[in-house]
């Protein structure tokens, strides 16, 4: 095929680390609050936390602590959790913020850490 008449390559748009958590959450049953205190720690301090990545803005990343507690909660690796954050901005930096309505904040979020 002559190249002119190739396609020109267009990269998907990766989920972003809210869907992938947000997914994991929903498939155990979990509510938000479930999922904090499995992480470890401070639970409130984790739901923050699990708030601004629900923001899924580019400039937020992923922490080594934060990917540690997602990764003792499901069972997983820290490190899976920094790969897919990486991709997730790479894939924001190409195509933007993902076109869709932002998520609603936890109740607990919008009424200072109390639900």
């Amino acid at each position: 095929m002559p190249t002119d008449q190739v396609p020109e390559h267009v990269p998907i748009q990766a989920f972003s680390t809210w869907e992938y958590l947000a997914d994991e959450i929903e498939a155990r049953g979990w509510t938000v609050e479930e999922m904090a205190v499995r992480m470890g720690g401070d639970a409130s301090i984790n739901l923050c936390a699990i708030e601004l990545i629900r923001l899924e803005d580019p400039n937020i990343f992923l922490g080594q602590e934060m990917a540690e507690g997602i990764a003792k909660a499901f069972g997983t690796s820290a490190d899976l959790w920094l790969r897919l954050d990486k991709t997730c901005r790479k894939s924001m930096e190409l195509h933007g913020k993902p076109k869709r309505e932002p998520a609603e904040p936890h109740p607990a979020a919008r009424e200072g850490g109390e639900a």
